[in-house]
């Protein structure tokens, strides 16, 4: 990962990052994650920004647990389970 302007990276860092959780839930290929460390107010405390985005589609991701919705809706075997049987 490549380190961005803004504050630098600390090992501690990675107890509280997203991306792990992230890619246990959505396996895509097509799934593109970029961490950015932000800082709270006043500088004090830090937090992990994740944005997702789809490298097929060429589009953000919303939910990047769930994945590109475009992407969804092409696999019918993960389109059914959205689907409500009524």
């Amino acid at each position: 990962m490549k380190q961005s302007a803004g504050p630098r990276w600390k090992p501690s860092d990675c107890s509280h990052c997203l991306i792990p959780d992230i890619l246990w839930a959505n396996a895509s290929e097509y799934l593109a994650l970029h961490a950015e460390i932000k800082l709270g107010v006043l500088g004090i405390g830090r937090r992990i920004a994740v944005t997702a985005w789809c490298t097929k589609h060429d589009r953000e991701i919303a939910d990047p647990y769930v994945g590109c919705t475009l992407c969804v809706q092409e696999r019918p075997d993960i389109a059914n389970w959205t689907e409500t049987d009524a």
